[in-house]
This record gives C-alpha cells, structure tokens and sequence, in this order.
C-alpha cells in the first residue's frame, strides 16, 4: 500500500512538471531539468525505463552547468526512447518522443528544444501508466 501511495504521487509530480513545462520560459529550463532529474533519480522501479541515461549523472550536471539544456535533456531520456526536435525560424520548439516499443508517440511543445523534450517525456510516462492526459 505504501510502495501504491509512492507510485500516486510520483505520477502527480510528474504531471506537475507537464504544466510546468506549458508555462516555462527561457529562464526556466535549469530548474525544469533540476526536476526531471530529481523525478528519474525517485522513479519506481517500473519506470527506470523510461529514464535509463545515456550518461552518468556527473555528465547531466556538467551539461546543466555550461547551459547544454537541449543535451542535458537528451541524456535524461531514456536510451531505448526516439526523439525529434523541431523549431521555426521564430516560434516554440516541437518534441515528439516514442515509447521504447515504438508503440506511440507524443508530442509537447516548449519554449525552448529542452523543454519540449521533458514535457514530452512526461507525456509518455504518465500515458504509459494509463493516466489521461488533459
């Protein structure tokens, strides 16, 4: 029941993060990745997954250091996931995100590329778990 409970809001705070992401400027992407990566560090064991890194969290935090969101978000998807980005001359960045079976697909869009990644990401979690999304 406790491990239940752990899982439930898990997936709330992920789903905070979706909106975060809609709302989110700029200025915003270190402590969207700050989340993402807290929220892969607490992952239930059902959804490591999604989040296997690409890289050592030494690597992330170099990356969010020198201000490599768009890699650092990359590094924080997990390694069996497709991504694409795509952004217009003056408008948000796209990011379409697959499943690791290739099964769906989701689509967020941000900001900035880093951005569009995590919420996309998180899309596919929470969607993944059966969770309606808005």
């Amino acid at each position: 029941m406790v491990y239940q409970r752990h899982i439930e809001l898990w997936h709330i705070e992920v789903s905070e993060l979706i909106d975060a992401c809609e709302k989110a400027t700029e200025e915003d992407q270190f402590q969207i990745l700050m989340k993402l990566k807290s929220l892969v560090e607490l992952a239930p064991e059902e959804k490591s997954h999604f989040f296997l890194p690409r890289v050592t969290d030494r690597s992330i935090d170099q990356k969010m250091a020198s201000a490599a969101y768009v890699d650092a978000a990359i590094s924080l998807l997990g390694r069996r996931s497709g991504y694409m980005l795509s952004r217009g001359p003056d408008g948000p960045a796209l990011a379409s995100v697959w499943t690791p079976d290739g099964q769906q697909e989701f689509h967020a869009s941000g900001q900035t590329e880093a951005i569009a990644i995590v919420a996309a990401n998180a899309m596919l979690v929470l969607a993944s778990a059966g969770i309606e999304l808005g």
